[in-house]
């Protein structure tokens, strides 16, 4: 067996760990720590330097210019768009970055599916696609048996969540029954006001109260609260009727915090094991 085989399990195997560490992060915090991705890094550095002395360093490096490029230009691409967060952003970079090559290519554990242009970022990546389509399918589901009905599209995207558990949910406030708007979940670009759930967390937990619903009839002090955490605010009377409106509604839209690093580790797993599901739907059906 080529002694390149062991430091591409040596990739796999710390890639799976991590994005498995990682994929829990997520879904229980949608928060994943920049740090959790350092030791991938250096697995990936390690391996790469090997790459470079037992394979051909010019097909290595060219490899890797491709995979780390498309790696730098989806993450931030997606990043800019507002569908993803940093987490997700710089999982991408390092996914581009350990893996320029097919792990096991040319041996027996090679997987079953490689696509013509043997690039494993976009194996992953198209897995990650495939496996992030049952989320949005999951939510319209939902929404269709709680009869929270509304454009199609934010039935697909988003979700209503009564007013005074808003402060255990993770995402971004797109409206309420009355002006729900796709504008307003970021896909598309920027929002305006208070939006993230994480500051309406903050607040809650800052006012000492159960919920959001407890503060409709107090002094918001959002100045206060702005001056005493990290939270900042570029026009304080919107975001204090802005906050003020949300609070004295029964029940709002959100847009929630996909664990799209679930996807990914999922993506990478099925990468692995049986290679380009998105290229082998596509060789099926359109004959390439």
């Amino acid at each position: 067996m080529e002694t390149y085989v062991y430091f591409d399990a040596l990739r796999v195997i710390a890639a799976v760990a991590i994005f498995a560490y990682a994929s829990y992060l997520d879904i229980r915090e949608r928060r994943v720590p920049h740090k959790t991705w350092y030791p991938l890094g250096v697995v990936g550095t390690i391996a790469l330097l090997a790459d470079l002395i037992l394979r051909d360093p010019g097909t290595v490096l060219t490899f890797l210019a491709i995979s780390f490029t498309l790696g730098v230009v989806f993450g931030y691409g997606f990043y800019y768009l507002g569908t993803f967060g940093g987490a997700d952003r710089y999982a991408l970079v390092v996914l581009g970055f350990v893996f320029p090559m097919y792990p096991f290519l040319g041996t027996q554990f090679e997987p079953a599916v490689v696509s013509d242009t043997q690039v494993f970022f976009l194996a992953i990546l198209g897995n990650t696609v495939l496996a992030g389509i049952v989320y949005p399918l999951k939510l319209f589901v939902e929404n269709i048996v709680k009869r929270n009905t509304a454009n199609p599209l934010i039935m697909l995207l988003a979700k209503r969540v009564p007013t005074d558990s808003l402060h255990n949910e993770f995402g971004k406030i797109i409206g309420t029954d009355e002006d729900v708007s796709i504008r307003k979940s970021g896909l598309f670009g920027g929002t305006e006001g208070v939006s993230d759930i994480d500051f309406f967390r903050d607040y809650v937990e800052w006012r000492n109260v159960e919920s959001l619903r407890d503060v409709r009839e107090m002094d918001l002090k959002l100045s206060q609260f702005v001056d005493e955490t990290p939270w900042a605010t570029d026009d304080l009377e919107r975001d204090k009727k802005e906050l003020r409106r949300i609070a004295e509604q029964d029940a709002v839209w959100i847009s929630p915090g996909i664990p799209f690093i679930v996807p990914m580790f999922i993506g990478l797993v099925v990468a692995v094991a049986y290679g380009d599901v998105l290229f082998a739907l596509m060789r099926a059906v359109f004959g390439i």
